[in-house]
């Protein structure tokens, strides 16, 4: 299990904490995830697991939270408002 884990858009969009291990990304994949946005750094294991379940992997990493929001996060969004019309469900982490 991910801590945190819930649907804001249920089958759709999810949110949750960080994926701590290869078991969390399992658990994820059992819930129809099959794209994470991380906004958080994920370990190693976690990303090699993604890629062997098929999970497609958005890393958009931020390091301030006080900063304001990069130009990039609007084309982030779209991206994920197509996979998640695409595709069984995406999580924002």
């Amino acid at each position: 299990m991910v801590k945190n884990f819930r649907y804001e858009e249920p089958g759709r969009v999810a949110l949750s904490g960080v994926p701590e291990n290869p078991d969390a990304v399992d658990w994820l994949y059992e819930q129809g995830i099959r794209t994470v946005v991380s906004l958080h750094p994920v370990v190693e294991s976690v990303q090699q697991r993604m890629a062997e379940r098929g999970i497609a992997w958005e890393p958009f990493l931020i390091t301030d939270f006080a900063q304001s929001m990069p130009g990039s996060l609007r084309a982030l969004f779209e991206r994920m408002q197509i996979r998640a019309a695409e595709e069984p469900a995406v999580l924002i982490h």
